[in-house]
C-alpha cells in the first residue's frame, strides 16, 4: 500500500498513475473539495482528509508501506505563516503520522529551492552543497522547503529525499498558465543573451525517479537532485511556446540586473500594500527562467539508474496542448 499525499497535484497525479501502473495499491489523500474524479478512474483508494489535520494524516497512512509527501504550499508570493503551515507543519503532521503507524520507508518531495540562490560560477550543484544560501527577503518558498526537510529528516523510520528541478506537464496550473498569459499580454523579454540551458524536467520522468528512490533499500537516508541536463535555451523554450500559443517570437530583451531590481520593486509595491496575488514579475520567477542548468543528478542515474526519457519539445508541446484544451472547456 502507498499513501500520496498532494495525489491531486502535477507530480502526484503521474505518481499515482506509474504507481497504479506497476500493480501497486495507491491511498490518495485529499481535501473533500478537491477534484479527485481522474484519481477514480486510475482506481486509487481515496481517503477526505486534511494535512493540517494530524488524525486524518494518521488514518490515511493506517497500513501504508511507503508514503509519498508530494503536497506542498507552492508560489512565489504569500505570507511566511502560510508557506509554513503548507510545508513545514504538514511535513511534520506527516512523520508523527507515519511513526504512528509504523510506516517503513517516507518519501519526502523537496525541491532544488532548498539551496536557496546559489552561485552558479563555481561549477555544478551536487546533493551534499549546503541548503539556504544566500536567502532573498520574502522568499518563503525556498525557505519552507529547507525547513520542511529538516521535518522529513526527524522520521525515525527511513526517509528519502528527492529535490526536482522545475516541473513541467499536462496538469500545469501554475508556471505555464502564468507564462502563456503574460506572453499574450505582452510581458515578457528574453533576460540576457537567451542562451542559458533550462532546468525543465517533465512530471512523468519525475515520478519515475520519485519511485525508483523510495523503493531502492540503500536509499535510506539519501537526498536526489532530479533534473535534466539541459536541453533546451531560454530563447528556444519562448520560440516554441510563442509558435504554440500563435504568438509572434519574442525580439525583446531585458538586461538581468535590471529584470532582478525592477521584480524587486514590484514585490516591495505588493508587500507595502498588501496584494494577494502575484505582481506582474517576481525575483522567483525571473530566476527560474534566467538560471543555467547546473543542478547535477549524476547520483541518481548512477545509483538510481534514472535518466529523463521525455523528450523536451515533444513534453512542452503536449503540456501546451493540455494547457489550450483546458482554455477551451473552460470557456
Amino acid at each position: 500500500m502507498n499513501l500520496v499525499t498532494g495525489a491531486t497535484g502535477l507530480l502526484g497525479t503521474h505518481l499515482c498513475e506509474q504507481l497504479i501502473a506497476r500493480g501497486e495499491q495507491v491511498r490518495a489523500l485529499a481535501r473533500p473539495t478537491s477534484d479527485v474524479a481522474r484519481l477514480r478512474e486510475l482506481g486509487a483508494e481515496i481517503v477526505h482528509g486534511d494535512l493540517g489535520d494530524l488524525s486524518s494524516v494518521a488514518k490515511a497512512a493506517e497500513g501504508a508501506e511507503i508514503v509519498y509527501h508530494c503536497a506542498a504550499k507552492l508560489g512565489d508570493w504569500g505570507r511566511w505563516s502560510d508557506f509554513h503551515a503548507g510545508n513545514v507543519l504538514t511535513t511534520r503532521n506527516v512523520v508523527q503520522a507515519c511513526e504512528a503507524q509504523n510506516v517503513r520507508r517516507l518519501l519526502h518531495v523537496s525541491s532544488v529551492a532548498a539551496y536557496g540562490n546559489p552561485s552558479m560560477d563555481g561549477g555544478e550543484w551536487t546533493e551534499d552543497m549546503p541548503l539556504g544560501q544566500n536567502p532573498r527577503i520574502w522568499d518563503h518558498y525556498a525557505r519552507a522547503k529547507m525547513e520542511a526537510e529538516a521535518e522529513a529528516r526527524r522520521f525515525r523510520g527511513e526517509t528519502t529525499i528527492v529535490r526536482p528541478t522545475w516541473i513541467y506537464g499536462p496538469g500545469d496550473r501554475m508556471i505555464l498558465p502564468r507564462m502563456a498569459k503574460a506572453l499574450r499580454n505582452g510581458r515578457v523579454a528574453i533576460l540576457g543573451r537567451g542562451d542559458n540551458l533550462l532546468n525543465l524536467v517533465h512530471a512523468e520522468d519525475v515520478a519515475r525517479g520519485v519511485i525508483l528512490a523510495a523503493n531502492d533499500p540503500s536509499s535510506a537516508g539519501e537526498t536526489y537532485n532530479l533534473s535534466s541536463r539541459g536541453e533546451i535555451t531560454q530563447r528556444e523554450f519562448f520560440d516554441l511556446l510563442c509558435q504554440e500559443l500563435e504568438l509572434p517570437p519574442l525580439k525583446r530583451h531585458a538586461p538581468l540586473k535590471l529584470a532582478f531590481t525592477f521584480a524587486y520593486l514590484c514585490e516591495a509595491a505588493g508587500k507595502a500594500t498588501g496584494r494577494r496575488t502575484p505582481p506582474q514579475v517576481t525575483r522567483r520567477g525571473i530566476s527560474l527562467i534566467s538560471r543555467p542548468a547546473h543542478f547535477n543528478s549524476d547520483k541518481a542515474r548512477e545509483r538510481l539508474g534514472w535518466t529523463p526519457q521525455v523528450e523536451i519539445h515533444d513534453g512542452l508541446r503536449r503540456t501546451l496542448q493540455w494547457l489550450l484544451a483546458a482554455e477551451a472547456a473552460a470557456v
